[in-house]
């Protein structure tokens, strides 16, 4: 166990030391306090430091002088930072974080990154915006030309149509109904314009058996007027027949 408690003390040495080195290039103070804190780590120098002192080797106190020494060497650090932000004319540290972080390292340096930066993002967005606008007028266009065209049309919307329609046809039949076509199949085998002008489309299709009154089941052809635009059924109509 003691060995263990050791070898954590040995790294914590190790890490605070080459802290304090790094950090004795920014700010002298910081950096002196981090060396001590790594110092006070080691076992050897700790115990030589409390036999001087006459102080008794106790983890805890170890623990808290590093705290403490640690503490306010990030103290330091952040207030020399400050110093070091407002001389060169940041309005807060955040803001010089923000510049070092993009290989700024004054003022000026900054604010010619962030228009630079700026403009860049404003391209980007442009690009985006034309790119989508671009888009938007191609499916504009398709939409129109498919428009025109009824099959184009219905086939857009038979999906809508397949489901709306179905509950409909099904309430014309007097006894019970079954539908005979494949899984996945489309209910409908053609369509044509009801009213062009108002986008409503009679689908029509003979997948489905009505049961007469002596229990035999028929083929019957449907019609389904659909308003492609509301997404609604106009009319429904069923006759014996195959198509």
């Amino acid at each position: 166990m003691k060995i263990k408690s050791n070898a954590l003390w040995w790294v914590a040495g190790v890490f605070f030391t080459i802290g304090g080195l790094g950090l004795a290039r920014e700010d002298f103070v910081s950096g002196f306090l981090t060396l001590l804190a790594g110092l006070i780590c080691f076992p050897l120098v700790r115990k030589s430091i409390f036999l001087k002192f006459r102080i008794k080797n106790n983890n805890f106190l170890s623990i808290g002088l590093v705290f403490v020494l640690f503490t306010i060497a990030a103290i330091s650090t952040s207030n020399t930072k400050k110093q070091k932000a407002t001389n060169l004319g940041f309005t807060s540290i955040e803001e010089y974080r923000e510049a070092i972080s993009n290989d700024a390292k004054t003022k000026e340096e900054w604010d010619k990154k962030k228009r630079e930066i700026a403009k860049e993002k404003f391209a980007i967005e442009l690009k985006k915006y034309e790119k989508s606008k671009a888009e938007r007028i191609a499916k504009d266009e398709e939409e129109k030309k498919c428009r025109q065209d009824v099959q184009c049309w219905a086939d857009r919307n038979m999906i809508q149509a397949d489901v709306y329609c179905q509950e409909q046809i099904e309430r014309l039949a007097k006894y019970e109904s079954r539908w005979s076509d494949e899984f996945l199949e489309n209910k409908f085998d053609r369509a044509e314009w009801k009213n062009k002008d108002k986008g409503i489309v009679s689908y029509v299709g003979d997948k489905i058996q009505l049961q007469n009154g002596f229990g035999s089941y028929q083929n019957h052809i449907y019609r389904c007027d659909y308003d492609t635009l509301n997404e609604q059924v106009i009319n429904v109509s069923i006759f014996s027949g195959h198509l």
